[in-house]
């Protein structure tokens, strides 16, 4: 099985003081009340055995977000959806291929 993980932009490993309940998965985002958020993640798995294919990569600068993700469906066809934010709120478009 392999898995692409990125930790991105703006985090950092900490110790959160909550051992056994880490809900945040070890990471934590240093940032300020008075910034607006700002992030990029992605990650892909491709597991051969069972057959899970799927990837998604987002970014986030304040208010608008951008992201595309995938996923192969049990049919054999691929569901990708590319999606934004906006001042008139989200949008997505679905292809399968």
């Amino acid at each position: 099985m392999e898995v692409n993980t990125g930790v991105h932009d703006g985090f950092t490993p900490v110790k959160d003081g909550n051992e056994g309940y880490a809900s945040s998965g070890g990471y934590s985002q240093i940032s300020s009340m008075d910034s607006p958020p700002k992030y990029h993640f992605k990650f892909s798995v491709n597991d051969s055995k069972s057959g899970d294919v799927k990837s998604h990569e987002e970014t986030r600068d304040g208010k608008y977000v951008q992201g595309k993700y995938s996923v192969l469906q049990p049919d054999g066809l691929t569901r990708t959806v590319n999606y934004h934010t906006d001042d008139w709120g989200f949008k997505a478009d679905v292809a399968y291929a």
